[in-house]
């Protein structure tokens, strides 16, 4: 997704931080355990704002975007899994009102 840099990177749903850092192509990165085997992953973060084992809620700012990783531009790359298999992240994904 394409975003301004330092834009906040929201949580799509109700979990638990299970792991933030920084990992070669996806830079720094926040994933949730959201539980049921659902995990969201938010990445390229120019910082994060959550710590291991804390609890979030519906758009709570888990980072900031930014160009970290493989990037040449600010940009979230935003996946979403249930166990192994990949789900389409669009599904979560709400417009928000302005």
């Amino acid at each position: 997704l394409r975003v301004p840099e330092g834009t906040a990177a929201l949580s799509v749903a109700k979990g638990v931080v299970a792991a933030t850092g920084y990992k070669r192509g996806f830079g720094q990165f926040v994933i949730i355990d959201h539980k049921h085997g659902f995990y969201t992953i938010y990445a390229h973060l120019s910082r994060i704002l959550v710590r291991k084992m804390e609890e979030v809620h519906v758009r709570y700012p888990v980072g900031l975007t930014g160009s970290t990783g493989t990037l040449g531009s600010p940009q979230l790359y935003f996946g979403m899994r249930q166990g192994i298999a990949t789900l389409n992240p669009e599904l979560w994904l709400k417009p928000v009102k302005r």
